[in-house]
């Protein structure tokens, strides 16, 4: 559970729960929401994530990418918007 994760996802137009994205430093809040817009602004990376985040059911959480074909999906949904 990573918030600023969850906060950057919100920001590209995902329906998060607000709870999943309360940072508990009030003093770096401001901080915190800049790097999420940062974040969300990446090209392609809320679909990256949102697909991670969905369907990565590899045999650990030791981040093996390459388990169950997740980096050829992630190269799909790359290609697919680089044609639209």
């Amino acid at each position: 559970w990573c918030p600023l994760i969850y906060n950057a996802l919100k920001y590209a137009g995902h329906n998060i729960p607000d709870h999943w994205t309360t940072y508990r430093n009030p003093e770096k809040q401001l901080k915190f929401e800049e790097l999420s817009k940062k974040l969300a602004n990446i090209h392609m990376w809320n679909q990256y994530a949102a697909y991670i985040l969905m369907y990565y059911n590899g045999p650990s959480y030791d981040n093996d990418f390459f388990a169950n074909g997740l980096i050829d999906k992630a190269n799909e949904i790359r290609d697919k918007e680089a044609v639209a």
